[in-house]
């Protein structure tokens, strides 16, 4: 008769002797191998080992980057040090831009049916919205609209917004102007990570690294930048509270626009900027459409420069309009869409990038494609040709003409890094003080319009990096290192924590007059009262989807 105490024996026995026995140490490393080979897991190829250069077009600034390839795939990137304007630098986007064409939200198939995409263009006006400007698709983009009798709307760059003010205030057109930050000893930043991948980092950060440039940060929030600066305020009320300032000066900023004018009209910090020699199309804004107007919108998401907010897009909706989508992986925008056209993933075909926000002189660069058998050809153009029975020429030959148009001009210095050009254009000639000498044609600049509060009355924070998103391969370090406040987080000051009644680490609920999404409480007292501050990607439509702006009103309580 077997007893209780036999089965004890026996499995005390068996777990043992299974210890004993390579049984579980092999299924260990089976699993460890299993879990490197899921479908969705590119897989590193087999074959010749070469080295290419192209120029990461995942933001406006246009690093240079040199990829390892392997039988005709880039597995793995870095800074190139002769690069004119990156000069080496890379941002943590750019060193995982080659794992972008397997992005865990690629989009492989056309998505929604575009039976009603012919009948909604005869019923009203439609529009291309360009969140990615300045490039050769953007040429034709325009050139579409034009033929078709279309609107061609692009995004404002957010980094140069405070030199849109500046323009207007001097008379001279929208991108004129750039930042000499080359010859700068000084740099005044409010809000502007300019630490923290800002422009073109390679021309913060060399200077910064030497000693030769101070950077002053005027932040209310403690970001990375204003850790890492050599003087972090969180507030000034005149320049002279700053004290004595290595000049030149320059004064850049994200945020109070206006006061970064001011600062700028009387330190002279800023240099005229000629146009490129083949023309950009200028565009308009979004805010300039009516309200209900458009049957039709076309939306370039696959270079997102920045995050924009849907209901800011579906206030220019007219009923039944009809939103197609242009994208190589799913985010906010595409969640909203009716179509979605899957597009080339960076490196899978030929682009390029215009001049970098900021820039002081004019700059271009080609961004040579470094995958050979890309998984998606088609381009947002070729979708237009099919969709609006045009014939635009391809990005490729629009590229070879702006190439012959800068040969032409003889302007500036052209380097060749591989298969990769980049051109940059010579100084306008007017000193770094010309801020004094350049005649204000105009009385000053239309103040935005101010936010309009009630007392006690929160306000939803929204900011974002500059990349268009993050890549698989930078999910991962934001995860194991915090390299970026998670998207999940909502930072509160202790005091608008108190006045909710909301702990630490509780789930809220954040409602404004589009909607609601929920975020986890973090207490942070760098924060300002009042505020409520939250980190946005294209992939967190849940914020996008309920904010009107940067700034929006904003009611809180438990989840």
């Amino acid at each position: 008769m077997i007893e209780r105490r036999d089965l004890i024996k026996l499995g005390a026995g068996v777990a043992v002797g299974t210890g004993l026995t390579p049984i579980p140490w092999k299924l260990l490393d089976d699993t460890a191998i299993w879990s490197q080979n899921w479908s969705w897991i590119p897989k590193v190829p087999r074959g010749e080992i070469t080295v290419k250069n192209s120029t990461c077009t995942l933001c406006p600034a246009g690093c240079g980057v040199r990829a390892q390839c392997v039988a005709g795939a880039a597995v793995g990137m870095e800074g190139v040090s002769e690069h004119p304007l990156s000069r080496g630098v890379l941002c943590p986007v750019g060193y995982g831009a080659h794992c972008s064409p397997y992005h865990p939200r690629r989009i492989r198939q056309a998505e929604g049916s575009l039976d009603g995409v012919a009948a909604a263009l005869t019923r009203g006006p439609f529009a291309i919205l360009d969140l990615g400007p300045r490039r050769a698709a953007s040429s034709l983009y325009a050139e579409a609209a034009e033929a078709t009798d279309g609107i061609y709307l692009r995004v404002p760059d957010r980094d140069e917004a405070f030199l849109d003010v500046l323009a207007a205030r001097l008379g001279r057109e929208p991108g004129s102007l750039g930042v000499d930050l080359e010859n700068a000893k000084t740099l005044i930043s409010f809000g502007a990570p300019v630490l923290d991948g800002w422009a073109t980092p390679g021309r913060v950060m060399d200077r910064w690294r030497s000693g030769e440039l101070q950077v002053i940060q005027i932040e209310r929030r403690q970001s990375r930048t204003a850790l890492a600066a050599n003087v972090w305020r969180t507030s000034v009320d005149s320049i002279g509270d700053l004290g004595s300032l290595g000049k030149p000066v320059a004064v850049v900023g994200t945020e109070d626009l206006e006061r970064v004018a001011d600062w700028n009209l009387e330190l002279g910090g800023f240099v005229l900027r000629k146009p490129a020699p083949f023309g950009e199309p200028a565009g308009r804004t979004l805010s300039s459409v009516p309200d209900g107007s458009l049957s039709v919108l076309f939306i370039d998401a696959s270079r997102a420069y920045d995050v924009i907010s849907w209901p800011s897009i579906r206030r220019k909706l007219a009923d039944k309009a009809v939103v197609v989508a242009f994208a190589y992986k799913k985010d906010a925008l595409t969640a909203h869409a009716d179509v979605v056209l899957p597009v080339a993933a960076p490196f899978e075909a030929m682009e390029d990038v215009g001049t970098p926000p900021c820039s002081a002189v004019a700059a271009w660069g080609t961004a040579p494609a470094l995958i050979d058998n890309p998984i998606v050809k088609d381009t947002a153009v070729d979708h237009f040709n099919r969709l609006l029975g045009l014939s635009l020429a391809p990005v490729a030959d629009v590229i070879k003409k702006r190439v012959s148009a800068i040969e032409e001009s003889k302007r500036g210095t052209i380097t060749k890094l591989g298969d990769a050009i980049v051109w940059t254009d010579g100084p306008c000639g007017a000193s770094f003080s010309s801020g004094r000498a350049l005649a204000r044609q105009k009385s000053g600049a239309e103040a935005p319009p101010e936010l309009k509060l009630a007392p006690h009355q929160l306000v939803l924070h929204v900011h974002s990096t500059r990349a268009s998103d993050t890549t698989p391969l930078e999910t991962k370090l934001d995860q194991e290192s915090g390299l970026y406040t998670p998207a999940t987080i909502a930072r509160i000051n202790p005091e608008t924590s108190k006045s909710l009644n909301i702990p630490n680490n509780r789930i809220a609920l954040l409602e404004t007059a589009h909607g609601t999404a929920t975020r986890k409480i973090l207490l942070d007292p760098a924060v300002a009262p009042g505020i409520i501050e939250v980190a946005v990607t294209p992939a967190a439509d849940d914020v996008l989807n309920i904010t009107d702006g940067a700034l929006t009103p904003v009611n809180v309580r438990k989840s």
